[in-house]
C-alpha cells in the first residue's frame, strides 16, 4: 500500500479536528471528575490537607483498599489465549484443537510471555486506569535494521526506539520501482531479511488524558469517525525517524513545558497520531505543522480499549471510583467530625467562690496525684461539671453509614464484612448479584485481553521475519496428549510470517481468554463447580440417564456455569468411566477382591447328564452410553 499523498489545507483540518478531540475528552473529565478520581485514588482526598491549627484533617482512604481488591480478583496472574478454530464455540464432547490452531495459540501464548513485549506490565495499568478513567494500550510491531551506507535502507515502523533510516516508500519496505518483476521483488525482500537486526511486538500503554475521539462520540468504536491519541517527542528523535517525512523545517511545540535533563534543555513536539474510521487511513501529525508526517493505509485499528462502565450515549465510560467520591467523602467527614469532637470535647467545671478561693481551686487543674483543699463548713457541691452537648454516638452512626454507602456504591451485592440484616432470601439474591457483577467485569477483562492476543498473532502473521522458536503446548483435550507429550522433537518449532501464513490458510479462527486463569477467586469456583458436578452424575441412575441423553447433560453442565470445553469434554469422559464402572458392579455383583466382577461361578449340583453345569447368573440390563464402545 503505497503512501496517500497529503496537503496543507488537509494536515491543517486534521489538527483543528485533533482539538475538536481534545474539547471532547476534557469534557468527560469534567463531568465525571476523572482527575478527582485518580487523586482519591492516590489518597489526596482534601483541597485543605490541614486544619487551622496546623493538625492534619482525617482521610481514610478506602478508594485504594478497593480499587487493588478489584483488580487482583480480575487480573491476578498472565492470561492464557486459546485459539478456537471453527467452528467458533466450543460445544462438543470431542473436540480437539487443531495443529493450525494449536500453532497460533502457542504463538499468542509466547509473546504473552515474553518480556519485550511488555505485555503483563502495560495491559496491567491500563486495567488499573480503568478504575478511574479508561483503559487503553497500543499493539504494534517495530523492526530494527542494521545501518548499511551501501545499501538503501528499508522503512522501519512507528515506534519511539526508531532512530536511522530513510522515510517508507510502501508497507513492506521494497524499494523496487514499479516495473519489477516478482523474482526481483523476492531479491529485495530477501537481501532485506539478512540485514534485519531485530524485530519487536509490544504493548504500549497508552494514558487516558492522551486519548482523542472524534466529535461524533459515539460508544461503539467503529461508528466514530476517527480515534487517536497525542504524545511528546524530542524534536530530534522525530527528525532522525525514518517512518517519517516533512521534519526538515519542525518546530519544538507543546502544550507542556520543556524539560531539562541531565544534558540540558529538551526541545519536544505533540504528534497526534490518528486513525481515521471512515477512509481506513492512519496519520501522524505535529502540533503547529503545516504538513503531514505520516499517511498511510491501514487494516485494523491498534488501539484497544477497556471500558466497565460503557455509556450508550457516549464513546467515554463512567469510570467504577467516580461512583464511590461521594460516599468517600461522607466517611472522610465523618471522621473529620469524630477528630473534632475527640479534640475539642474537654472537661469544664464551675466551683462556689464562697466556699473555696480561687488559689485553692486552680489547684485542680494540675495532674497532681491526691490533690487535696480547703473548703468551709457546711458547704456541698463545691465543684460541679458543665454539662456539653454529647454527639459521638450520631457521628459514629453517620460513619457507619457512609461506610455502608461506600461498599454498595458500584456493588450490587454490599460489603460482606458488615453486619447483614437480611432475610436469608435477601442475603442469596444479593451474593447471586455481586457474583454476576464480577463475572461480568471477569468477562470484559478477558475479552479485552484476547483481543490484545489476537492482535499480535496477526501482526506476526503479517510481518514476522525472524525465525523464532517457541514452546508447543500439549494439547490435554487430545487422546494422542500422552504421546504427544513424550515427544520431545516437537515440543519447540520454528514460526515465521510465511509458516503463520500457510498456517491461517482456510482456517477460521479467533481467540478467547479464560477467566478462570486471571484470578485465583475464579479458579477456585472453577474447581468447585466441578466437583458439585462430579458428585451429582455419580449417582447410578442420573449417570445412566445422562449417557442417554447428552443433549439434556449438556443443558445441565451449562446451567451449572461451566462454561470452558475443556471442562465439559472432562465431564463427558467421567460420566463415561462413571457408567462402565456401574456395569462392571452390576455384572459382577459383589466379588471379593482379587476375582474379576465377569468371571463366572459353577455350581457343585449336576447338571441334566451328571456333570457341573454353570450356576445361573442374572444379568441387569444397562443401556450403553451414546458414543461409548
Amino acid at each position: 500500500m503505497v503512501e496517500v499523498a497529503d496537503s496543507k489545507e488537509e494536515t491543517t483540518l486534521w489538527l483543528k479536528r485533533a482539538r475538536a478531540g481534545e474539547m471532547v475528552r476534557e469534557a468527560w473529565e469534567k463531568e465525571c471528575r476523572v482527575p478527582e478520581c485518580y487523586q482519591y485514588w492516590r489518597g489526596k482526598q482534601r483541597l485543605e490537607e490541614y486544619d487551622q491549627q496546623g493538625k492534619r484533617r482525617a482521610i481514610h482512604n478506602k478508594v485504594h483498599p478497593d480499587t487493588a481488591a478489584a483488580i487482583s480478583s480480575l487480573y491476578f496472574s498472565s492470561p492464557h489465549g486459546r485459539v478456537i478454530a471453527a467452528p467458533e464455540r466450543a460445544d462438543t464432547s470431542q473436540e480437539t484443537m487443531t495443529e493450525k490452531a494449536q500453532l497460533l495459540q502457542d504463538t499468542g501464548n509466547y509473546f504473552v510471555r515474553d518480556p519485550e513485549t511488555g505485555f503483563q506490565e502495560n495491559t496491567f495499568n491500563a486495567a488499573k486506569e480503568a478504575r478511574w478513567a479508561i483503559g487503553c494500550v497500543e499493539v504494534g510491531y517495530a523492526p530494527d535494521f542494521i545501518s548499511n551506507p551501501m545499501a538503501e535502507r528499508p522503512p522501519l515502523r512507528e515506534t519511539e526506539k526508531t532512530k536511522v533510516g530513510e522515510p517508507a516508500k510502501d508497507e513492506d519496505g521494497l524499494t523496487i520501482d514499479e516495473g519489477s518483476d516478482l523474482p526481483a521483488l523476492q531479491a529485495e525482500l530477501k537481501r532485506l531479511q539478512q540485514n534485519l537486526k531485530g524485530e519487536v511486538f509490544y504493548v504500549k500503554h497508552i494514558r487516558a488524558e492522551q486519548l482523542l475521539i472524534s466529535p461524533s462520540d459515539k460508544a461503539i468504536l467503529e461508528h466514530n469517525d476517527w480515534v487517536g491519541y497525542w504524545e511528546d517527542y524530542d524534536v530530534e528523535d522525530v527528525k532522525k525517524a525514518p517512518a517519517y517525512k516533512n521534519t526538515e523545517d519542525l518546530k519544538a511545540v507543546t502544550d507542556a513545558p520543556n524539560k531539562r535533563n541531565e544534558e540540558g534543555d529538551t526541545d519536544k513536539v505533540r504528534l497526534y497520531k490518528i486513525w481515521d474510521l471512515r477512509t481506513r487511513t492512519k496519520l501522524v501529525l505535529a502540533k503547529g505543522h503545516d504538513k503531514t508526517l505520516m499517511k498511510k493505509k491501514f487494516n485494523r485499528t491498534a488501539l484497544k480499549f477497556l471500558r466497565y462502565d460503557v455509556d450508550p450515549y457516549h464513546f467515554f465510560p463512567i469510570p467504577p471510583i467516580f461512583l464511590k467520591l461521594n460516599p468517600q467523602d461522607g466517611y472522610n467527614d465523618s471522621a473529620e467530625y469524630l477528630r473534632m469532637m475527640r479534640i475539642t470535647t474537654v472537661p469544664r467545671y464551675t466551683y462556689d467562690e464562697d466556699a473555696v478561693k480561687d488559689t485553692e481551686a486552680a489547684k485542680f487543674t494540675s495532674s497532681d496525684f491526691n490533690v487535696m483543699i480547703p473548703r468551709k463548713q457546711g458547704t456541698h457541691q463545691v465543684v460541679e461539671a458543665v454539662n456539653q452537648p454529647s454527639t459521638s454516638a450520631g457521628a459514629v452512626q453517620t460513619l457507619g453509614l457512609a461506610d455502608k454507602e461506600f461498599a454498595e456504591a458500584g456493588n450490587s451485592g454490599g460489603d460482606p464484612r458488615l453486619p447483614q440484616t437480611r432475610t436469608a432470601t435477601q442475603a442469596m439474591i444479593a451474593d447471586a448479584k455481586e457474583n454476576v457483577n464480577e463475572s461480568f467485569e471477569r468477562d470484559l477483562l478477558s475479552k479485552w485481553l484476547a483481543s490484545i492476543i489476537e492482535e499480535m498473532i496477526l501482526l506476526a502473521v503479517e510481518h514476522m521475519n525472524l525465525p523464532r522458536w517457541i514452546a508447543i503446548n500439549v494439547d490435554l483435550d487430545s487422546p494422542e496428549a500422552e504421546a504427544a507429550a513424550l515427544d520431545v522433537a516437537t515440543t519447540y518449532q520454528q514460526i515465521d510470517a510465511e509458516r503463520l501464513r500457510a498456517v491461517t490458510l482456510g482456517v477460521r479462527w479467533h481467540v478467547e481468554v479464560e477467566t478462570e486463569t486471571l484470578s485465583p477467586v475464579a479458579e477456585t469456583e472453577r474447581g468447585a463447580k466441578l466437583m458439585n458436578m462430579l458428585q451429582f452424575i455419580s449417582n447410578p441412575n442420573i449417570a445412566a440417564l445422562l449417557s442417554m441423553a447428552p443433549l439434556l447433560l449438556k443443558q445441565i453442565i451449562g446451567q451449572s456455569g461451566i462454561k470452558n470445553g475443556g471442562d465439559i469434554a472432562a465431564i463427558q469422559q467421567a460420566l463415561k468411566v462413571i457408567v462402565q464402572m456401574n456395569q462392571a458392579q452390576a455384572a459382577g455383583g459383589t466379588a471379593p477382591p482379587g476375582i474379576s466382577p465377569m468371571a463366572k461361578e459353577t455350581s457343585p449340583l449336576p447338571g441334566p447328564k451328571g456333570g457341573p453345569q454353570p450356576a445361573a447368573t442374572a444379568t441387569i440390563p444397562h443401556p450403553q452410553p451414546a458414543g461409548v464402545q
